[in-house]
This record gives structure tokens, sequence and C-alpha cells, in this order.
């Protein structure tokens, strides 16, 4: 009969254990990573949800309160910051609401967020105001703030959409 050398399959039961210890090991880490990305992002998308409904409401009491101001500024697209009173400037024609892209809201956490708000005649709103609030943000998966060579800087972005009748 042949014996084994019950040293060596000893060994090898060390060693395959901690190959797939360390497997289990890589596989915790990354998921425990990819959950602080979430946390991250989801606390983004939640401040840009959070900042497009206060310009919406912005607009809605600017609507109700000076609907002077607020028929004389549709076809118009406005920046709209977080001070307060807000800074509703209109904007000077780029596509990303400020020239430049810089941000106007930054939070304490460092993100930088640029809030447009778009009021357009009929839309999707037959006869009506379209407001549209968009909320732009920018993260590591973006490209750096004011890169000169990537137009993707705030690649996330949050949007409510409402109509608003003629004041009566």
């Amino acid at each position: 009969m042949c014996k084994y050398n019950e040293k060596g399959q000893t060994l090898i039961e060390v060693i395959v254990a901690i190959v797939l210890c360390s497997l289990i090991l890589v596989g915790v880490t990354k998921l425990i990573a990819s959950s602080f990305t979430n946390v991250d992002f989801s606390e983004n998308q939640v401040n840009a949800s959070s900042y497009a409904q206060q310009g919406m409401a912005y607009i809605g009491n600017l609507h109700d309160t000076d609907y002077a101001t607020f028929s004389g500024d549709i076809g118009k697209k406005f920046c709209l910051d977080d001070n307060t009173p807000p800074d509703f400037t209109q904007d000077n024609g780029s596509t990303d609401c400020v020239s430049g892209l810089h941000p106007n809201i930054t939070t304490a956490n460092g993100a930088k967020y640029i809030r447009s708000i778009d009021l357009v005649s009929g839309g999707s709103c037959s006869g009506n105001t379209q407001v549209t609030v968009t909320v732009q943000w920018n993260d590591k998966d973006c490209c750096p703030i004011n890169s000169p060579t990537c137009s993707n800087q705030y690649c996330h972005n949050s949007q409510l959409v409402s109509c608003y009748e003629p004041a009566l």
C-alpha cells in the first residue's frame, strides 16, 4: 500500500484556505468601497433634488406674488444660487447656465452644483408656461471642473418640470 505524506496534504490545505480567505476579503473590501461610492452619489442626488424643489418653489412664489415679473421672464433662462434671498440672474446665453461652468451652489462637504431655471411659453404645457428647473453636479465620475479638454464636467443632473397657468 502507498502511504501519503500527511504533512504535505496539510500544507496544501492551509494554502488553499489562505487563498480562499484572501479572495473573500478582497470581495468584501470591494463591496464596502462600492457601498461608500453609492452613498456619496445618493447624497448628491438627494441634495440636487432638494435644490430643484427649492428652485421650483421660488418660481411658484414669484408667479403668485409678482406675476408681472414672472410673465416678463418667459422665454429666458436664469441661474439661481443658494443665497438668501437667492440671486436670480439671467443666464448669459451659455448652455450650462453660467459661463465657464462655475458652480452657483457649493455645499459644506465641497459638492458643487449648478441650478438653472428655464421659463418657456407652451412647451409641453399647451398654452401655459413650462418651467424647468435643472440641477447639475460634479463628482468623481465626471471630468475635473474647469478642465480645458473635457465638456462633461457636470455629468449628473436632476430636473423638475411644471406648468403654470396665467394669473387671474
